[in-house]
Order: C-alpha cells, then structure tokens, then sequence
C-alpha cells in the first residue's frame, strides 16, 4: 500500500516527504471489514491518503506522476501483518470468471433484444431469410443460459467441493437458491393478475402456468446434479457420472420428446418432458 500525502503538505514539502506526522505516521496501513460470506462492506486506510491520488489528478503534474499511478494501480493490495506483504484482497471480484459475466450480459442482451423485437415488430416485416436466422439466435438464447448455469455450477462447486458432499447450512442455501430459479419461472407464467381471482382462472391458463420455461429448467437440473454431487461424492467420479447422464439425455431426447406426456404423467410433471 503506497504512502499517499495530502497535496498541500506535498508542496510544502516540495515533495521530499510523504509522512504528514513524522515518525507517528511512518507506517501506513489498509483495512477492510467483511461480511459472513467474505465480502467487502468498508474499506479504511490509515496514514495515506489514497484518495488524493484519485482526486488530483489535474491539479498538479508533479503530484499526479509521483502518487497517481500507484494510487489507482496499489489499493488491491494490503502490506500488513494479517495477509502479509503482497497478499492479494479477497473481495466479491476476487473469485469471479470474467467470461462468464461477459457471456451472462450478452445472453441478457439477447435476450431483451429478442422479446422487445417479438414485442413491437411488425408482421409485415416478419418474413426472408434475415428473419429466420434472427428466430434461430433467438433460440440459442435459452441454450447460452443453460450452458452458463452449468459452468457457473462447475466452478462454484469445485472451489467449495467438500461443503457440498454433506447436509450443511451452505448446501440448504444453495438449494434454496435453485428453487427460486423455480418460482420465479412459474411466477413469470402466474394465470391471473390477482390471487383472488385464481378460482377463476381457465384450463388454458393453469396449462400455460404449468408451461416449463428455462428458468425451471436451470433449476431442477441444478437440484439433480448436486444431488448427483451428494451420491458419487468425489470430482472425478462425478465428472465421469455427469458426462454419462448428459450424453444419455442427449440420446434419448427424440425419442422423450416424441412421446405424449400429458396421459401418463400429471401435467405440472410431464411439461418438464
């Protein structure tokens, strides 16, 4: 952590010294308070002031190429006895895999894209060649967010393999996180505005509240594979169980998919098939 002065006392000092105190103020520290999951909630330092070099950029050249580089570049980085000298910050950015967000955010783009365009175009314009490969990325859409779902699984699961093997206060959080991916897909489908008028509703809107969406997709495959996680309990058994399942359901896909569900299964199931 670079020791940072304020500019007033830089120039008094005609930039020989950086301690505004002496030796009381020799040592400058970096500290964060964390929440029970390990993020950053505040962030302190002492003995530099680290926002000078954000904050005075244009003000003086000589202050800018003394303290600004190291001011944008250092604050990652704390020089103190608890991480030792160098130790990376582990803040919310620390563990994330940048393109996954990046894929995440396109996927949303098409997404909105997509409705927007179903929303507002109109039918005269519905029709050639551009149309159909729109409709085709369209589809891929759904795809792209089943893909990231499953990388996001991967990586989270891999980092915190043993926390996932047994019943735990991490595992219930997770599951809980999986069904709201649930809800919230049925919530989108919802039959009637009102829960009053839920008595009211017609077959045709229960069948398209029972309709299966991606999100109740995302959600029950990721409640069957940390199952899978919980039965084989090591990673390589469970690379090798969930390449088995997925090239078994890519198999069996035409032929699920050519068989009438609905009088064999209730209808909230057999939508899933």
């Amino acid at each position: 952590m670079p020791q940072i002065t304020n500019i007033g006392f830089w120039r008094r000092s005609r930039g020989r010294e950086t301690s505004e105190r002496g030796a009381d103020s020799r040592d400058e520290h970096f500290r964060a308070i964390r929440d029970a999951r390990g993020r950053i909630m505040v962030v302190m330092t002492h003995n530099t002031d680290i926002a000078e070099s954000w904050e005075r950029e244009g003000e003086d050249p000589g202050f800018f190429f003394q303290f600004s580089p190291d001011g944008y570049q250092r604050p990652a980085l704390r020089h103190d006895p608890l991480t030792g000298s160098g130790s990376p910050v582990v803040g919310v950015h620390a563990h994330r895999v940048i393109f996954i967000d990046l894929a995440r955010a396109m996927a949303v783009v098409l997404m909105v894209s997509g409705h927007t365009s179903t929303a507002l175009l109109s039918y005269a314009y519905r029709t050639g060649e551009w149309i159909d490969v729109w409709e085709f990325q369209r589809g891929l859409t759904s795809v792209l967010f089943l893909l990231l779902a499953g990388f996001a699984f991967s990586v989270a699961t891999a980092r915190h393999w043993s926390t996932h093997t047994h019943v735990s206060g991490a595992l219930l959080r997770r599951l809980r996180r999986f069904g709201l991916f649930i809800v919230l897909g049925y919530g989108l489908h919802f039959p009637v505005p009102h829960v009053a008028e839920l008595a009211a509703a017609t077959d045709q809107q229960w069948r398209s509240f029972l309709a299966v969406d991606v999100l109740q997709l995302i959600g029950a495959t990721f409640i069957v594979v940390q199952a899978l996680v919980m039965i084989v309990r090591t990673e390589r058994a469970f690379t090798a169980s969930a390449l088995v399942l997925a090239t078994a359901v890519v198999v069996a896909a035409p032929t699920v998919q050519g068989i009438d569900w609905v009088p064999l299964l209730p209808l909230s199931l057999a939508a899933y098939m």
